[in-house]
């Protein structure tokens, strides 16, 4: 059935009864010759070295207006319904920040910076138990790291706060480490490009998973002087973890155990809303420029959608029981998959770390892995692949060559990581043991911030940690 958010997008995007959507607009804007120019193609992109949309070179703006009203109508919408239950005072949403949510739950916090290989300065959180350790007993390093527009705060997030897995790892005695992916509310430095540049965004979860992880894992080895670290990665921390074990294979070795919950590689019976309404329209080479002027910031390549404001806003709508029961569930619900186990009293919170900085180019790169049905890297279109990969089509990822243990987590309601995907995933995994825990009716996102996750998830966990230690 589909949501009522899903039908106002599909309204935008193909039209109502008269047939006059946004692609029919945009194609008959963009004819030359009575032939369509492609979905999305507004601008320009003749010229070489193509730096972005100027409003000069767009054909015609009132395109991106109409769109971009329809945005500013919605968002009032839900403005006017936040505005009746909550005064000025309520803005902006106190959203707390992973520092306070580890301190209130009793436990020290200390920030630790990384600097990755091409520039970019991540922020790590570490957790720390207050109460007296075995030190006879070696602590079990662990390194939990968030999804597709989070941050570190996912992981502490659960009511009761014992429930957190983060807490719950820490009470067992591991070493926890909590890290956040560039461009997100910690991790938004760089050595000597600007946030606001179009070089800075200029990234997908390919990075992530070359130069990011690998930054992370080094930095948390040596403090530690551990051998080994636990792995644990949700959503996109998958997905990059997954690149990097099969691009650096010698961070095998550097792995006890690599637990993935949510498991994304395939995307191919993906059936997240959003991501089947975008997938057509990423076109090689020129995707990121045609998905810019839509869903970027004017000049950048952040993608439009991961506002700190827009986080806040959300994060008070859903405050207020009608607005839980009608918007955010709408939207979360279609963008994550709902089920039984789903928190709803937790979406307020949820939406406070939700939204954080991501590229565009990440949203595109996963279009290109459905639409090219492979786990392969980023297409730059054929002159450009030629120049950086040495071939006219990007190379894929060998899964094959991952050989630590895994231990993946996927359910049976999730829209974006679907069970026949994992399947296939799980069958390449040939290097290694991958044990396959099943959550049943559980949503994307359930995982982390489901009911019930402490027998499901947190358990289970545990177990394979003791097991492969």
């Amino acid at each position: 059935m589909e949501l009522p958010f899903e039908k106002v997008l599909r309204q935008v995007f193909s039209g109502g009864s008269n047939g006059c959507g946004l692609q029919q607009r945009l194609n008959s804007a963009g004819r030359k010759g009575g032939q369509p120019m492609g979905p999305f193609l507004i601008g320009s992109f003749k010229r070489e070295g193509y730096k972005g949309l100027h409003p000069k070179r767009i054909r015609n703006p009132d395109l991106v207006l109409g769109l971009c009203l329809s945005i500013f109508i919605l968002s009032s919408s839900a403005l006017g319904l936040v505005t009746d239950g909550l005064t000025w005072n309520n803005f902006p949403y106190p959203c707390s920040t992973t520092r306070k949510l580890v301190e209130d739950d009793g436990y020290a916090f200390e920030s630790h910076k990384v600097t990755t290989k091409d520039g970019y300065i991540l922020e790590m959180h570490h957790v720390i138990s207050t109460t007296s350790q075995n030190t006879s007993v070696p602590q079990q390093t662990v390194l939990l790291q968030h999804g597709l527009m989070g941050n570190s705060a996912h992981y502490m997030l659960q009511s009761p706060s014992e429930n957190c897995l983060a807490i719950w790892l820490a009470q067992a005695g591991c070493d926890v480490w909590l890290g956040n992916f560039r461009g997100n509310c910690y991790s938004s430095g760089h050595t000597y490009l600007d946030q606001q540049s179009r070089e800075y965004w200029d990234f997908s979860w390919d990075e992530l998973g070359r130069y990011d992880l690998p930054a992370m894992f080094d930095y948390v080895l040596e403090y530690t002087r551990s051998p080994k670290l636990c792995y644990i990665g949700h959503s996109m921390g998958t997905t990059a973890g997954f690149v990097l074990f099969s691009e650096k294979p010698e961070y095998n070795t550097k792995c006890q155990l690599f637990v993935g919950l949510a498991p994304v590689c395939y995307l191919t019976n993906a059936e997240m809303f959003l991501l089947k309404l975008l997938a057509p329209y990423c076109r090689p080479g020129l995707a990121c420029d045609l998905m810019c002027p839509l869903f970027s910031e004017w000049g950048t390549g952040k993608f439009l959608l991961c506002q700190e404001w827009m986080s806040e806003c959300a994060a008070a709508a859903c405050a207020i029981p009608f607005c839980q029961k009608t918007i955010c569930s709408s939207a979360i619900c279609s963008l994550c998959g709902c089920s039984n186990h789903t928190n709803t009293d937790l979406w307020d919170e949820i939406c406070c770390q939700f939204m954080q900085g991501s590229s565009t180019k990440t949203f595109v790169h996963y279009a290109q892995v459905r639409n090219s049905d492979k786990f392969r890297k980023y297409d730059r279109g054929t002159s450009e692949n030629l120049k950086c990969y040495g071939s006219p089509t990007p190379p894929t990822y060998s899964l094959s060559k991952v050989t630590t243990p895994v231990f993946i987590l996927p359910s049976n309601q999730d829209k974006l990581s679907n069970m026949k995907d994992v399947s296939r995933m799980a069958n390449e995994l040939t290097g290694t043991k991958c044990i396959v825990s099943n959550l049943g009716d559980s949503g994307h996102m359930d995982c982390i911030f489901g009911k019930g996750v402490t027998t499901a998830v947190n358990e289970p966990i545990l177990e394979m940690i003791k097991k492969t230690q």
